[in-house]
């Protein structure tokens, strides 16, 4: 169930980089991400989250979509499906933050563990009353089933493809930076070009104006040619 509770944290992560979060309510949704996390068993965690008031409402949607994850999933839908996840989280999740802080959660989240303990208690004690009527309990849940192998197939194929999403987009990103940098570049040299072509213009048209100038002033007499040395005397 790794990948089921990377998604639910990955989901709340996203939701919550959409709100603006003073430093307790940044730690709150760290806390939630660590109960998700570390948790044994998920869908029984959040069941039992909504039986505790802090966490009611933001578990109805937590256990949705927990409920998805743990169906048949259209794989090529699934990043679209992230979106609209996250994205409905972000209600429920300003609505929690609103009313809780670090150390109210701590103490829901006592309450969570105080569930599981009452309910292993109770678990224990029917199976010792069993074992009293001398029944034999024979648990059919560890048998390896196809199903069980199905399941695990499509978990790994689930967290294979968003790994490769991930990827994916950071390739994009990569080329996205390379087609800029190009652009630039490119771009830089037009501009260089441009200039030195300036550069040359107005030079090639200084030297023109400069013969035509002195060709004028001779034709005026200004100036007058010599045959010695070629030289140039004025008047």
């Amino acid at each position: 169930m790794e990948i089921v509770k990377q998604y639910i944290c990955q989901c709340i992560t996203t939701a919550s980089n959409n709100l603006r979060l003073n430093s307790q309510q940044i730690e709150v949704v760290a806390l939630l991400r660590e109960v998700i996390s570390e948790s044994s068993d998920v869908e029984r965690d959040i069941k039992n989250m909504k039986r505790i008031t802090e966490f009611s409402t933001l578990a109805i949607r937590l256990n949705e979509i927990y409920n998805f994850l743990t169906g048949r999933v259209d794989i090529l839908k699934l990043s679209d499906q992230f979106k609209i996840h996250s994205s409905g989280l972000i209600k429920d999740l300003t609505h929690m933050l609103d009313t809780v802080t670090p150390r109210s959660f701590k103490a829901a989240t006592q309450k969570l563990e105080n569930l599981d303990i009452h309910k292993s208690t109770l678990q224990f004690n029917e199976k010792a009353e069993v074992k009293d009527n001398s029944v034999v309990n024979v648990d059919l849940s560890k048998r390896r089933s196809s199903d069980d192998l199905l399941e695990r197939q499509s978990e790994s194929i689930k967290e294979k493809l968003i790994l490769d999403d991930e990827k994916e987009d950071e390739e994009a990103i990569r080329k996205e930076q390379e087609e800029i940098r190009a652009a630039k570049h490119a771009e830089a040299e037009k501009v260089r070009f441009k200039l030195i072509k300036v550069h040359d213009d107005i030079k090639e048209e200084k030297d023109t104006l400069a013969k035509q100038g002195i060709k004028k002033l001779i034709e005026l007499g200004i100036i007058r040619v010599t045959t010695s040395d070629d030289e140039a005397t004025t008047t």
